[in-house]
């Protein structure tokens, strides 16, 4: 229950009374004195979305997802210092097509009873979410100056099927406008004659023209072969208006499961019973990477030049009839009151109109009805991605009461260049650590912990969210801001139980030292948190 949450941006309320039923069942069995253990089950989710339409829109009523999984898990004993565990899980999942498995082999040896040695291969795979598919959220305005003219942002999921931005031949499903006089949700053709109206009609808003004039260039159609579409794409704003002819927009499939295929080597030993060190490396490919949310929708404009040229020709012709009609002029001087009209129109009012955004690509899909001129961000399955990393972990047992700990990780890419798509963004650091000191006295029931944590700088980039300067050949994004810069901060905790009782009274000060420092684009900075809090334990 999201309780009363709400919208930073435009203060309206966020309701989630979502649900999520579960049932699991497991067995195990061994044999050959324990030297061959066998661990089966069946897993049920039942995932139920509810927002009364805040989060999932149109989606509300057809969001259900429900998956199933069984899975086997062996473990053989090779000998007193070898084990070998394997498994295999196989599962299903309401929208996905196919059933998928799951295998996985381990090898562990040990040496001693002090070290361990670990070889793993896994193959995994990470279900879209709900919101992957359903999601259907509205983000207020663009920023400024698309939202100005009325442009809105929409995060939208696939959908069970997906949906197309395209037909076959090319040629745009429509386009939604916030300049249309019957309202920014109509699917409207996106031609150079619709474009031409949008474009004249915001045109005088903006700087009265005639009435005489005005019903001749309401007259006036431009076709294909007269005025180019160009369009923006506010993800390569560095690109400026390109031709729409030269545009291709694949069609959102409906998104599939990430499939993640590992690697892993670990190490873990105890010295002398007071020092614990872990060590693991891994080399990782993830297939069908689940995009975060990018706009994928481009915004419409009728080329400058073109429109100049065109419109320094087709407005004379109308113009002479009307001037010989209306005032009785002759032919003669008719033309040349209206060749120097176009002379003078056609270039003010295509540098008013060139530059304005005067539509958006949109799709006909029956949840984008209830929309506006939104700027679609949404989910794809984008490719593969390589990376592999390290993780370290020390504890070093001081005496019964006293315990120090560090930790180390690193990844070798949060910045991935997909052939074919968009840059994406890991959307967290290569490098994070922390240093510990805990002291815990059971006799007193006191205990306290000190900890610094380190996150080192890094991109972002979702929706239009979009932290990467720090990038030095990323694309220029329209609404850009600075990455995520690197952090230490201080953490204390101090507690006590109450003696004969099973409470325990905790102070947690998070960012004891204020730091200001923000995790995520988008939000502001955050300091000193502090919490206080009982714990009771029942068992």
């Amino acid at each position: 229950d999201s309780g009363d949450a709400f919208f930073l941006r435009d203060g309206l309320a966020l309701i989630d009374r979502s649900s999520l039923g579960v049932i699991q069942v497991q067995n195990g069995f061994s044999f050959a004195d324990g030297r061959q253990d066998f661990t089966y089950g069946w897993d049920y989710f039942a995932t139920r979305p509810e927002s009364r339409g805040t989060i999932y829109g149109d989606f509300e009523d057809d969001n259900d997802i429900s998956e199933w999984g069984i899975y086997l898990q062996s473990k053989t004993a090779l000998s007193r210092k070898v084990d070998l565990i394997a498994a295999g899980r196989i599962d299903s999942h309401s929208i996905l097509p196919d059933y998928i498995l799951s295998p996985r082999v381990a090898l562990i040896v040990k040496p001693d009873a002090s070290n361990a040695i670990r070889f793993a291969y896994n193959r995994a795979f990470s279900t879209p979410t709900g919101l992957n598919y359903f999601l259907d959220l509205g983000a207020g305005f663009a920023a400024d100056p698309l939202g100005s003219l009325g442009y809105t942002g929409r995060a939208f999921g696939s959908g069970r099927t997906g949906f197309a931005w395209q037909n076959a031949d090319v040629s745009l499903r429509g386009m939604r406008s916030p300049l249309n006089p019957g309202g920014a949700g109509q699917l409207l053709p996106a031609d150079q004659a619709t474009l031409w109206q949008l474009g004249l009609g915001f045109a005088a808003r903006q700087e009265p023209i005639p009435p005489d004039v005005l019903a001749i260039l309401q007259g006036l159609t431009p076709g294909a072969a007269d005025v180019d579409i160009m369009y923006f794409d506010i993800n390569q704003a560095a690109e400026g208006l390109r031709p729409l002819s030269a545009l291709t927009l694949p069609d959102v499939e409906p998104i599939r499961e990430t499939n993640t295929e590992s690697f892993e080597v670990g190490w873990s030993g105890v010295f002398e019973n007071v020092l614990r060190v872990s060590v693991d490396a891994y080399y990782r490919t993830q297939n069908d990477f689940i995009s975060p949310l990018v706009v994928e929708n481009p915004l419409h404009h009728l080329d400058q030049e073109g429109l100049e040229a065109w419109l320094g020709e087709a407005y004379v012709p109308p113009r002479v009839d009307d001037l010989m009609d209306r005032l009785g002029l002759s032919e003669e001087a008719a033309t040349a009151q209206a060749t120097a009209e176009a002379a003078a129109l056609a270039p003010s009012l295509a540098a008013g109109i060139g530059p304005v955004p005067l539509g958006v690509a949109s799709s006909d899909v029956p949840q984008m009805e209830n929309g506006g001129a939104d700027l679609i961000a949404t989910y794809r399955n984008v490719g593969d991605l390589q990376l592999w990393g390290a993780d370290v972990a020390m504890q070093w047992f001081v005496n019964p009461e006293w315990t120090l700990t560090a930790t180390y990780s690193h990844v070798s890419d949060n910045w991935f260049r997909i052939e074919g798509s968009s840059p994406l963004a890991l959307n967290a650091p290569a490098n994070k650590g922390t240093l510990g000191v805990a002291y815990r006295n059971e006799g007193r029931g006191w205990s306290a912990s000190a900890r610094v944590r380190y996150t080192g700088s890094f991109p972002f980039l979702a929706t239009d969210f979009a932290g990467t300067r720090c990038v030095p050949d990323a694309p220029t994004i329209t609404y850009e801001e600075d990455c995520i810069d690197a952090y230490a901060l201080v953490d204390l905790t101090v507690g006590y139980k109450v003696p004969n009782t099973a409470a325990t009274l905790q102070i947690g000060v998070s960012n004891v030292l204020d730091t200001p420092y923000r995790s995520w684009v988008g939000v502001p900075t955050v300091g000193r948190l502090a919490m206080a809090r009982v714990r009771y334990d029942f068992f």
